[in-house]
């Protein structure tokens, strides 16, 4: 099960887009595009733009399979300007009106359906009129609906930076500048994404700065929509959101991305707060016990993810304040049959944080669940919390025989979950 979400994420990065689904033309290309996010419009790296030297080169766009009431050559040919590219043009194909139902959504997992985080959905579907999706062979698609020719503009500038990206090799090359341990986990993949989703949001905010400077920018755009977005669309638009707040700190222009592809972020801990820290060490077994659980292979979901999910049922202050402690986490799967339940295993900078962040998680739970002698339920859902050290504990989510029975301790400095042995199920 981590392969397959592994690749559903993946799948996300390559088909890079921004605004809203659509439909590829064929099967064969997967429907992965993604929702436009912008961080505050007032930052002052998006508001000085001293000029660059030279004329745009003229560029030849192909448009196939409809018209756009703008011509996409002038918008690539400034686009590579910007970024000092020398990428071939691609082709631009225009799809219907966008869709909501086809593209990948690996953010509303089971994991994040249990804990109430849902697919993401627009927060104002006035705003969200143009779809764009940009695929590995530099193919370019969009979906115009009824939005203005300057929006549609301003989609493709946002495209066209994916084209760059897929050009350069940035894509592909950026997981591997991960360390081994980050880059296979959903934090990791979330990190690579915000880069090459932020770097494509703050190309476009320039771009919309220089070219239509009466259009409203996608960061200025994404600013007011965030703040009242569902956890699952915050999620989602977190990556451009987040991204283009880290590039647009991170680089002195639209010509300096290369330093930010070439030494990532880790962890979105440090995509956040522009940290080095490293994650605190965390090791997490499986104890070997005659049980019917099987379990799967860990993962790591970050602070950002933890962040979203206190939002959804505390303040916003005290959300981010209680994640800011964030160390490491490990999240391991069980399956049996056809139940699945989660051991969820945090471990934080130090004992204050800790406790500050296992009582926001009560609260959450509080606001969320139905507590009872039992314990807290939702639906199906158990849940439980269990104190492990000063500086961790673990959230039990799933079948209530799981929750009850699982324990979690530590030994030789690991962390071991033991889920119910089969006798006592």
């Amino acid at each position: 099960m981590r392969r397959a979400a592994r690749i559903a994420v993946c799948l996300l990065v390559l088909f890079a887009g921004c605004n809203a689904p659509i439909k590829p033309s064929t099967t064969d290309t997967p429907d992965t595009p993604t929702e436009s996010v912008a961080p505050a419009a007032t930052d002052p790296s998006t508001d000085q733009l001293p000029p660059l030297p030279g004329t745009p080169e003229p560029a030849t766009v192909a448009v196939a399979d409809g018209d756009l009431p703008v011509s996409p050559g002038p918008v690539f040919a400034r686009l590579r300007h910007l970024l000092d590219a020398s990428t071939g043009p691609p082709t631009v194909e225009v799809r219907d009106q966008p869709t909501r139902g086809d593209g990948l959504r690996p953010e509303a997992g089971e994991f994040e359906a249990s804990l109430g985080i849902e697919a993401p959905r627009p927060a104002a579907e006035s705003e969200i009129r143009v779809g764009g999706a940009t695929t590995p062979d530099e193919t370019v698609y969009v979906a115009p609906g009824d939005a203005s020719p300057d929006r549609i503009e301003r989609t493709l500038a946002h495209e066209f930076v994916h084209v760059v990206q897929f050009d350069r090799g940035t894509v592909s090359r950026l997981p591997d500048r991960l360390p081994p341990t980050r880059a296979d986990t959903t934090d990791g993949e979330y990190v690579v994404r915000s880069l090459v989703e932020g770097a494509a949001t703050y190309v476009s905010t320039r771009y919309t700065r220089r070219y239509l400077p009466e259009v409203e920018t996608e960061r200025e755009t994404l600013a007011r929509i965030y703040a009242d977005a569902s956890a699952g669309t915050r999620l989602f638009w977190g990556a451009y959101y987040h991204g283009a707040r880290y590039v647009a700190a991170s680089v002195d222009g639209t010509r300096d991305l290369q330093s930010v592809y070439a030494d990532p972020p880790a962890t979105t801990e440090q995509l956040l707060h522009r940290t080095g820290d490293p994650p605190t060490p965390l090791a997490v077994t499986v104890a070997d016990a005659d049980t019917a659980w099987v379990d799967d292979s860990t993962d790591s979901r970050g602070e950002l993810f933890l962040r979203l999910l206190l939002d959804s049922e505390l303040p916003h202050d005290r959300a981010v304040a209680a994640a800011t402690g964030w160390g490491n986490d490990r999240l391991v799967p069980f399956y049996r049959e056809a139940d699945r339940s989660y051991a969820w295993v945090l471990r934080f900078d130090d004992g204050a944080n800790a406790t500050e962040a296992r009582r926001a998680v009560a609260d959450y739970l509080d606001g969320y669940a139905t507590d009872s002698a039992a314990g807290w339920t939702r639906g199906t859902d158990a849940f439980a919390l269990r104190r492990i050290d000063g500086r961790t504990f673990a959230l039990l989510v799933g079948e209530r025989g799981f929750v009850d029975g699982t324990t979690v301790s530590t030994e030789d400095g690991e962390v071991v979950v033991e889920p119910p042995e089969s006798e006592a199920e």
